[in-house]
């Protein structure tokens, strides 16, 4: 999954459930530049979407500027800190409700909206249909997530492919078989990342299996 916030143009989505009067906020993944060169991102690297009270998360978040170096020096911020409390990624759950959680290095900015409940039911892992999977090239396999517990506040996942020439993959884990090769495709959930993997085996279909 790419949590990529381009530079010169920043938008952002904010997916809300209803969860026993409360929202469930969802991170914001992806903001797209319009123009074709590389531009500087800004990425989370740790991030939840669910808290309780009193719990205590750290939140991370990887900037890549266009030369290619990285630096993970974010300013955090809050946008509710009665409700949580962020410092130098540490963030506090002090009270049920909304917040925003917000990492800006210059002009980049990423977003996640967060709730805190105790009446949340947090995840607790996700797994999928396959493990490794034979695909013929140019052919595709619907990959299917399973987040625990099934009654979790959100469940919410985004995916991502190790290597893109050789198979993508959708925000509804349909995986395309590109070219010949191997890539891992990873689907993380919202609520404190738990992940799980399938490696895709991509082939020639006048190989056989």
């Amino acid at each position: 999954m790419s949590k990529v916030f381009k530079k010169s143009y920043v938008m952002t989505a904010l997916i809300c459930m209803l969860i026993a009067c409360l929202t469930c906020g969802t991170l914001v993944l992806t903001a797209n530049a319009q123009e074709e060169e590389p531009t500087s991102t800004l990425t989370f690297t740790s991030y939840t979407s669910v808290m309780r009270v009193e719990e205590e998360f750290t939140f991370a978040a990887l900037v890549t500027n266009e030369d290619g170096t990285t630096s993970t020096e974010v300013t955090w911020s809050s946008s509710n800190e009665d409700v949580i409390y962020i410092e130098e990624g540490l963030a506090t759950a002090l009270s049920e409700g909304n917040a925003t959680i917000t990492a800006t290095a210059g002009e980049l900015s990423a977003s996640i909206n967060v709730l805190v409940s105790d009446e949340a039911v947090l995840v607790t892992g996700v797994t999928l249909n396959s493990e490794t999977r034979i695909v013929y090239m140019g052919e595709t396999y619907q990959l299917e997530a399973l987040v625990l517990p099934e009654d979790a506040t959100d469940k919410n996942v985004t995916w991502k492919s190790s290597d893109e020439s050789i198979a993508t993959v959708d925000e509804n884990g349909l995986v395309t078989a590109i070219a010949v090769g191997e890539a891992d495709i990873t689907v993380t959930t919202n609520d404190h990342m738990f992940t799980a993997t399938c490696k895709i085996i991509v082939i020639d279909e006048s190989y056989g299996v």
